[in-house]
């Protein structure tokens, strides 16, 4: 046993419940969520992050500590109320600057004519419908998805279960308000207006003094923070808001600044670099690139160095910090979900090769790659009993085959909408209506909230950016 563990578990005297069954049950809670942070801190341990780890290893004893002690769970920081944004100021931006992403706007022909011509159908639209309308119901008032306690928005005798970790509410709202952006919603009108407002002042007022905006560990903010420098600059980029421009520049520069010199990003900027990390960067560079934020065009061709040194040059498997290797599994799930059934770092590193300029009808190591995602045995498939469901997997997969195109993409669209679109809890379900179940490796985690915005991105992708290489 673990000296972390056994000196955790000198706490027990401490724990308070009202019976025996109640203590019972709190006990084994606790200790799930202390072998679960502990596993991560192991990992981190095991990549050479000490510095982390070991502020991970306490953050896991505080947490468990507090838990047996009985003690109530830490009310969310309070966010500060931003001032509202003058109108004029946005409508003066607007007419220097017009707005991208036109085709996700609501109704319009632009975007009928991209669901289309992409693949996608009133199947996946009613979909991306259900999905933000569960969305929607579980914000907090102050803006946030509550990771793991989403559900006080649930009836009493309806509550939804799959509760993802609280240290991830910023990642989580993050990914929720890319959903929103993405079906063309923005804070400037509209049914969601409201929770999109909301949802962008909690990002920006969750900034730290140096600029990083993230509710995890330090070894861990860089996901969150990435995401929320997309969301700061789709924002920007569909409203021209003066207050998201700012806030995303910030952002974007933050993330340069974070970068390992000449290649891309990993928890820390200690010369190790991950695909996973990366990729998420990577996204946040383009978006802002995209929009006509300042970005460092080196930023993008470190990002593809980086995935040219973990390409397995035969088949075009990426790895995710070794060449060809497999994707990361925490242990507590290595066995339920295998990561050989996983393609989801060949997919990212497909992502990130095109939006860094690499030309998918002239890429070998696209083709491999896109052959191996698209093939029978990397196809989405939605089986709880094989360990093949990776939602974050699909989310890239469905991403990096669209700038694929042709059938590589046909393939992956067909399968993918099988996966999805079948398996989500339909209008009738109670509480569950519109999300999906968190049953991937990552579910612990993100929680129903992340299962849900990314399965709804992933039914977005015909009209939510445009293909940078024009393929069909």
């Amino acid at each position: 046993m673990r000296p972390w563990l056994l000196m955790a578990l000198s706490f027990a005297p401490f724990v308070q419940a009202q019976d025996a069954k109640g203590r019972a049950a709190a006990l084994a809670q606790a200790r799930r969520d202390l072998q679960a942070q502990l596993e991560v801190a192991d990992m981190l341990l095991e990549r050479g992050d000490v510095d982390a780890a070991e502020l991970a290893y306490r953050k896991a004893m505080e947490r468990f500590a507090a838990a047996l002690g009985g003690a109530a769970e830490a009310a969310p920081k309070p966010v500060p109320k931003l001032e509202p944004e003058d109108p004029a100021l946005r409508a003066e931006e607007v007419k220097r600057n017009p707005p991208v992403w036109a085709r996700r706007r609501i109704g319009t022909d632009g975007k009928k004519g991209a669901l289309r011509a992409g693949g996608g159908s009133g199947l996946t639209e009613s979909a991306v419908a259900l999905g933000l309308d569960w969305l929607a119901k579980h914000q907090d008032e102050d803006g946030r998805w509550d990771c793991d306690g989403f559900t006080k928005h649930d009836p009493a005798n309806d509550l939804c279960d799959g509760a993802g970790d609280p240290q991830f509410d910023v990642g989580v709202t993050g990914l929720a308000l890319l959903a929103f952006l993405g079906a063309g919603y923005t804070d400037d009108g509209g049914p969601y207006a409201d929770n999109v407002r909301k949802g962008l002042d909690f990002l920006i007022a969750n900034r730290a003094e140096n600029g990083w905006i993230a509710s995890a560990d330090p070894s861990l903010a860089i996901y969150e923070h990435a995401i929320a420098a997309t969301v700061l600059s789709e924002a920007y980029g569909m409203t021209r808001s003066p207050r998201a421009r700012d806030a995303a520049q910030r952002a974007v520069n933050v993330l340069q600044r974070a970068r390992n010199p000449h290649l891309g990003w990993r928890y820390a900027s200690n010369g190790e670099n991950d695909t996973s990390v990366t990729a998420w960067c990577t996204q946040a560079l383009h978006v802002a690139s995209t929009t006509g934020l300042t970005v460092d065009p080196e930023a993008l061709k470190g990002a593809r160095v980086w995935v040219e040194t973990v390409t397995e040059p035969n088949f075009g498997q990426v790895g995710y910090v070794t060449k060809g290797g497999p994707p990361a599994r925490l242990e507590r799930n290595a066995k339920r979900f295998p990561a050989e059934k996983s393609q989801s770092m060949t997919a990212a590193g497909i992502f990130i090769r095109i939006v860094a300029g690499e030309d998918p009808m002239a890429s070998e190591p696209i083709r491999r790659g896109g052959s191996l995602c698209s093939d029978s045995y990397g196809l989405p498939k939605w089986n709880p009993e094989d360990g093949s469901i990776d939602m974050y997997y699909w989310y890239w997969g469905t991403l990096a085959l669209f700038q694929v195109g042709g059938t590589h993409w046909r393939k992956w669209n067909e399968a993918m909408v099988e996966a999805v679109v079948k398996h989500q809890h339909l209008t009738g379900n109670g509480s569950r209506s519109g999300s999906w179940d968190p049953i991937d490796p990552w579910g612990p985690d993100g929680g129903r909230v992340y299962s849900t915005a990314m399965l709804t991105m992933c039914c977005e992708v015909y009209y939510r950016y445009d293909r940078v290489f024009g393929v069909k």
